[in-house]
């Protein structure tokens, strides 16, 4: 009687095989996170400042020229406070807390500020016009004069 030999593999080389691509994609899928997570946040700033960009298009239909908003406001808070109305006017806000400090605006206080890496806590800010976007983007605006 004569046997046929089967050619496979074996199950010890099997599992060889699968712990050396566990452990390849173990230390290339950090890495892509790392990069994905990045290109989100780049992507919704990006989105936020064509927000902004059309929001202020159409508040400048409406109300004129920016320089000419701030002709009877001579305190920040008043420049502020008018900037973030009209300029929330035309965009889709879910929570719009204006300038007030005592109510919680954001999910969390500490928040990055977009030119530094320091967190500052808005919500306390009474110069600063708050709002969330319907796409759960916190938003907070000042005028402050930061050259002096």
């Amino acid at each position: 009687m004569k046997f046929k030999r089967i050619l496979a593999f074996t199950l010890a080389e099997t599992l060889i095989v699968m712990g050396v691509i566990g452990i390849v994609s173990a230390l290339t899928l950090p890495n892509l996170n790392a990069s994905t997570g990045e290109k989100e946040k780049i992507a919704k700033v990006k989105k936020l400042y064509q927000n902004f960009d059309d929001a202020l298009g159409r508040a400048q239909a409406v109300y004129g020229p920016l320089n000419e908003w701030f002709k009877d406001d001579n305190t920040f808070a008043l420049q502020t406070t008018r900037f973030g109305e009209r300029i929330t006017e035309f965009m889709k806000v879910s929570k719009n807390c204006g300038i007030t400090t005592n109510q919680k605006c954001f999910s969390y206080s500490n928040i990055s500020h977009i030119s530094s890496t320091e967190n500052y806590n808005y919500d306390s800010d009474a110069d600063a016009y708050k709002f969330v976007l319907a796409d759960g983007t916190s938003v907070a605006i000042t005028s402050k004069n930061t050259n002096t």
